[in-house]
């Protein structure tokens, strides 16, 4: 049992008691926003013929959460820039064009592969080669900032093999 005489207040003690708790709920709280329901799967960046100024990247990104996210910026190691672009209906004619974001659906998926969505890496510092790993940061209207590294390729994994086969999760940091 505690008596008033047992019981010592420490200023200095009680200082460092608050700067610990402190420092756990913020270290708490940024891995708790580090985790994303976006996973990213088969990424790959198409390799570029000597003197481009621009790489693709294609990827699906999946969405396991129960709100709908957007894709809303790329940013990378080795551009200046990025965008986004995607094939538009405009009538009888589909166009090429820039978008601002791309939506994922809850529970669902959207796809950036050859003849449709694509990421374009703008301005290089330098011509990835190919087997190099390049690092992207993908920003999402919901689930923040989800870093992945993605391999240079002349074409994607597995695409001449059955669908088990050659199957790429690149790796994951969330």
């Amino acid at each position: 049992m505690f008596t008033s005489r047992s019981f010592r207040f420490e200023p200095k003690l009680s200082f460092s008691v608050f700067v610990f708790l402190v420092g756990a709920v913020l270290s708490f709280g940024s891995v708790a926003s580090a985790h994303s329901n976006i996973h990213v799967e088969n990424a790959w960046i198409r390799a570029a013929t000597e003197g481009s100024d621009s790489v693709v990247v294609y990827m699906t990104l999946t969405n396991h959460g129960a709100k709908e996210d957007a894709l809303i910026g790329v940013t990378s190691s080795i551009a200046k820039a990025s965008e986004m672009r995607s094939y538009i209906q405009d009538g009888p004619l589909w166009t090429q064009q820039s978008v601002s974001e791309v939506k994922i659906p809850a529970k669902g998926a959207a796809t950036f592969a050859p003849g449709s969505s694509y990421v374009r890496l703008k301005d290089l510092q330098h011509l990835p080669k190919l087997g190099e790993q390049v690092s992207l940061t993908l920003k999402f209207q919901r689930s923040g900032n989800v870093k992945h590294k993605v391999t240079v390729r002349d074409q994607p994994m597995g695409h001449s093999h059955s669908h088990g086969e050659g199957h790429d999760h690149g790796s994951h940091s969330h």
